[in-house]
C-alpha cells in the first residue's frame, strides 16, 4: 500500500503541470478514466490523456485510486 509521502510526491507533481512528474507514479498498465474525457489505458494512452495545452483548470471533484506494486493502477476521477 503507497504511503503519505508517495501520495504527497503525486500531489505536488501533479500540481507542478509537468507530465513525467505524475507518471513516474503510474503502473505500466496503468488506466486514467476521467468523468469529462473518458478513458486512457496504457502509458502512453494516460500520458496523452493527463496533457494539457497549459490551460489551468480549476475543478472540485476527488480521485479514488486503485493501487498495483506500490504504484497507481486507476487514476478514476470524479468532479461535482
Amino acid at each position: 500500500m503507497p504511503t503519505v509521502l508517495f501520495l504527497t510526491s503525486f500531489a505536488e507533481a501533479w500540481n507542478d503541470r509537468e507530465i513525467d512528474g505524475p507518471m513516474m507514479h503510474m503502473a505500466d498498465e496503468c488506466v486514467f478514466i476521467s468523468s469529462g474525457a473518458g478513458r486512457s489505458k496504457g502509458v502512453d494512452a494516460v500520458r496523452t490523456g493527463f496533457a494539457s495545452d497549459g490551460t489551468v483548470i480549476e475543478e472540485k471533484g476527488c480521485d479514488n485510486f486503485t493501487f498495483q506494486d506500490g504504484k497507481i493502477f486507476v487514476k478514476d476521477t470524479y468532479l461535482k
